[in-house]
């Protein structure tokens, strides 16, 4: 350990070395007031006391506004809001126009079923086609015989089981197409939904 102090803090080294007792019969000196109120001066905490103010909970508008107090956050506010008015406008609008898309195709609001007239067969066909899950019962008609069913109004397909055709008739009367019949009945329903599609 290095003993040697500088020049400038000798003083102090004496003026400390003075204030110790050497040895045990003997009585400390005081310790100089200047030295004693240095050291309190520069080692006493000096605390101050801070009081803060309680925190107040916010209201709802208050939580609401410093929301959208935030740049982003009211951006897309204000980005949704203008979407929430403006995409039905932009949306193509069916009101003008009387056909609608659905999952099955285009439908006109006005259309109704076209009847399909059973000539020639048993009185059980209609259950026994609607059964198969593609034609409607309510669609399935039974009539005398093919003239008679040309006598109704409307577009319509007649399945003449005597003479083993399936006839599309448009609106006007008008014979669009004729096939035959198959087979087999599991295939009936087909060729009558494909006469329905000629309409």
């Amino acid at each position: 350990m290095d003993i040697n102090l500088p020049s400038h803090l000798e003083g102090t080294r004496q003026l400390l070395h003075g204030s110790l007792a050497l040895r045990p019969d003997e009585s400390a000196p005081a310790v100089p007031t200047n030295l004693l109120r240095d050291l309190q001066l520069r080692f006493t905490a000096t605390r101050t006391l801070v009081v803060e103010a309680p925190v107040k909970p916010l209201s709802v508008v208050e939580r609401f506004l410093s929301l959208f107090s935030n740049p982003a956050v009211g951006a897309t506010a204000i980005i949704i809001g203008v979407l929430s008015f403006a995409l039905p406008a932009l949306l193509p609008g069916d009101s003008s126009s009387a056909r609608t898309e659905t999952f099955r195709g285009i439908n006109s609001n006005t259309h109704q079923a076209i009847p399909i007239y059973i000539s020639g067969g048993s009185l059980e066909m209609p259950s026994v086609l609607a059964s198969t899950g593609d034609l409607e019962q309510s669609a399935l008609v039974v009539v005398q015989s093919p003239e008679a069913a040309m006598e109704l109004e409307g577009a319509k397909v007649i399945v003449d089981f005597e003479a083993g055709d399936v006839t599309s008739v448009d609106a006007e009367g008008n014979v669009i197409a004729q096939d035959t019949l198959p087979e087999e009945i599991s295939l009936l329903s087909i060729k009558i939904a494909q006469a329905v599609s000629r309409l």
